[in-house]
């Protein structure tokens, strides 16, 4: 379960999604850079695919044991997220996941309307499919938010159907929302939303509630602050660390509640995009830290870098001390006081890539630095409820 906003009709377009998945399992931040290939095919998550001469440069997202992403952008600007989204049957056991989807889409598109167009060719033609939960079984459908710089478009899909609509500015959870104003892949008017969902799971994986929260978002100013808000709100629970929310874009995990949010990213699309990225679960306790698409910075990992999961375990296993104990005020003023420095410098130097990796080894060098003044005014034991522990008490770091 996930939340994805965009907005492109201002100055600096921005995109903002949280990655709601199993609890415990790594999500990397990673740079492939563009590249030549020699092989015929390559391996998605499940099934072989046939490959393109060359791939373009990728920051990616993605779950620790597959090949597609949740989220990312490519060197051309073109940003995407996806969501499950519920519908009446469809649900494949092979095909290419959701994420596969994205992945391949951002590898070969120049802007958002190719990206479409390559999710729409590459799912007619092997389908979408497989389990995409790291414990258990989860089959469902997609829907993704697909901008650039100029162009956003929602595509919701049903097996191998599909609907897409245009738009300036709007957001996505795990719900079908196009009518008869998008596209649709009879050729004929439909009201693709109404036609394919399915209700019940649609409505207790709280994805109405989330979906009015990024909503209003867009309704206001659509800029970094506001949507770090959005995605790190919470709905209808009075202390999300003592129970499980799926109300919330900020998704927290216990009780009947399996998943939980494991990363967060925003993008800004200046010339050169910035990505403010957590790199962690629970974006309401951690620190969304800046990165210049293409540059290096210690928290966004090469491909195969077994330290990227080391560097999500260890905040994950801060952010659990936190059960029963939500950070005083002093917690929060510390990251607002952090981010609004690093927001300062990233507008002076967004386009010197030398200064951005300055800046990008700071933030993580203070975010060391955060988590050890942290550690002092933290418990150091977790005191949720019994309720909650016993949840938590089977799920390992």
């Amino acid at each position: 379960m996930c939340d994805t906003l965009g907005c492109v009709n201002q100055n600096v377009p921005i995109f903002g999604k949280n990655s709601d998945r199993c609890v415990g399992e790594p999500q990397l931040l990673e740079f492939y850079p563009r590249r030549n290939n020699i092989e015929k095919t390559f391996m998605a998550t499940y099934i072989e695919v046939e490959q393109t001469e060359q791939t373009n440069a990728i920051l990616i997202s993605r779950p620790s044991w597959m090949f597609g992403a949740e989220m990312g952008i490519n060197e051309y600007g073109v940003v995407i997220g996806n969501e499950a989204v519920f519908t009446k049957g469809g649900y494949n056991k092979i095909g290419l996941t959701g994420m596969d989807l994205l992945r391949i889409a951002l590898e070969r598109s120049a802007d958002a309307k190719q990206a479409l167009q390559l999710i729409i060719t590459y799912l007619e033609k092997y389908g979408q499919g497989g389990n995409c939960a790291c414990e258990g079984k989860k089959y469902y459908n997609n829907s993704f938010l697909i901008m650039d710089k100029t162009e956003l478009y929602v595509l919701e899909t049903y097996d191998k159907q599909w609907a897409y609509r245009k738009a300036e500015k709007d957001s996505i959870s795990n719900r079908l929302c196009i009518g008869t104003e998008g596209e649709c892949s009879t050729g004929k008017e439909c009201n693709f939303a109404k036609i394919h969902t399915e209700h019940v799971y649609t409505y207790l994986c709280g994805s109405g509630h989330r979906r009015n929260r990024t909503q209003t978002c867009l309704d206001q100013k659509c800029d970094l602050d506001n949507f770090k808000k959005a995605l790190r709100s919470h709905t209808k629970v009075k202390d999300p660390f003592n129970s499980g929310t799926a109300n919330s874009v900020c998704m927290h995990a216990g009780g009947v509640v399996d998943n939980q949010t494991t990363a967060s990213i925003i993008v800004q699309l200046y010339p050169t995009a910035v990505i403010w990225a957590t790199g962690s679960s629970l974006p309401c306790v951690s620190l969304y830290k800046p990165y210049l698409f293409g540059t290096k910075a210690p928290f966004v990992f090469a491909p195969d870098d077994t330290s990227s999961i080391k560097y999500w375990k260890e905040r994950e296993t801060f952010n659990r001390r936190m059960l029963g104990n939500s950070p005083p005020k002093e917690y929060y003023d510390y990251i607002y006081e952090l981010e609004n420095q690093w927001e300062e410098s990233v507008k002076l130097n967004y386009a010197d890539a030398k200064a951005m990796e300055e800046i990008s080894n700071k933030a993580f060098e203070q975010e060391q630095q955060f988590f050890e003044k942290m550690d002092k005014i933290i418990s150091k034991t977790p005191n949720p409820t019994f309720w909650h522990m016993g949840f938590w008490n089977k799920r390992e770091v």
